[in-house]
This record gives structure tokens, sequence and C-alpha cells, in this order.
């Protein structure tokens, strides 16, 4: 059953027209809605940068060797010294 408290979080997204009704055409093609498809493409994303389990890897299709990553911190060091805001000490 659908939970609207799962998915709370709205994000917007601007496309090239061109990708907008490719995007349309695909998912009219399979008979999803739009919002399936692009939460699965940032599912398989994830999976590709190894930040999902091996069970959500599989179950996405993603066959990831790559090793599994911790989640960064709020502003990880940049290699430049201080951190990715440019803030030092």
């Amino acid at each position: 059953m659908f939970d609207l408290k799962r998915r709370s979080f709205q994000i917007g997204v601007r496309l090239d027209p061109g990708d907008a009704e490719l995007l349309k055409r695909i998912c009219k093609s399979r008979g999803e809605d739009v919002s399936d498809f692009v939460r699965r493409a940032v599912r398989i994303e994830m999976a590709n940068l190894g930040f999902l389990d091996a069970v959500d890897r599989k179950a996405l299709g993603v066959k990831s060797t790559r090793v599994k990553h911790q989640r960064p911190a709020k502003y990880p060091p940049s290699p430049q010294g201080g951190n990715v805001l440019g803030v030092t000490g």
C-alpha cells in the first residue's frame, strides 16, 4: 500500500524538452508514472555508487562490485584543504 509519509520529500527538476518528451514516452510505453521512473533512477545511481546493500542492488538489477561507501561527513575535507565549502580551521 502507498504510504505518503514515507515519500514526503519532494523535488523539482528541469529537463531539456527533448529529454522530457522521451521520458514521457518511455513511461507511457512501460505503463508507469514519471515519479516511479525517477525514484528508480535515483536508487539505481545510489546502488552504482555503492550506497545500497547487495539485496537492494540485486532488486534493481545492478551488478556492482564497487566497495560500499560510507556516508560522507556533512562537509567533507577537500583536496585543497578546508572543506567543500572552503572553510578552514
